[in-house]
């Protein structure tokens, strides 16, 4: 099997776990929601009371929108296994970021058997990229290659005049 479909394959597998996330961040939210309202309305000492959580939430959706963008994004002008070794590793990172601080959601807002629900890959996953021998393999590819690490090119809105 050459590279290239290795890769694919750990893509993925990487997005159901990725999906199980982002939905398991809506379960949250709308928990989190509840929790900060009277009669439907946004209660503001509730709101406050809850603002650990909020920012734990926040927090999440960023590291998940992340993750989701680096899952989809082409390489980065890398040798393409350090590139998918490398993303592939943040996403993984990124998604074991995300349910720990859903957990601490579910906690403030009283719902700890809602702690964040993973897909039966994540587990393979974490294995694959964060174990020590696998971020011992990572150390070595980002050290053989010899080019500029993280050079990305921003699209024109986002590049400084």
């Amino acid at each position: 099997m050459n590279h290239s479909s290795v890769a694919t394959q750990e893509r993925e597998s990487a997005a159901p776990a990725l999906a199980a996330m982002r939905d398991s961040f809506t379960d949250h939210t709308r928990r989190l929601a509840v929790a900060c309202c009277v009669d439907g309305k946004l209660d503001p000492v509730r709101l406050d009371r809850m603002q650990l959580a909020c920012y734990e939430l926040a927090f999440a959706r960023a590291e998940l929108l992340a993750a989701e963008i680096a899952l989809e994004s082409a390489g980065g002008g890398l040798p393409a296994g350090v590139d998918d070794r490398l993303r592939l590793t943040f996403v993984v990172e990124a998604l074991d970021s995300v349910r720990t601080r859903l957990g601490q959601v579910a906690l403030d807002v009283g719902h700890s058997e809602a702690l964040a629900r993973e897909s039966h890959s994540l587990p393979a996953l974490r294995q694959t990229y964060l174990s020590g021998q696998a971020l011992d393999q990572t150390g070595r590819e980002v050290m053989e290659y010899d080019g500029e690490l993280g050079l990305v090119e921003l699209s024109g809105e986002l590049a400084i005049a």
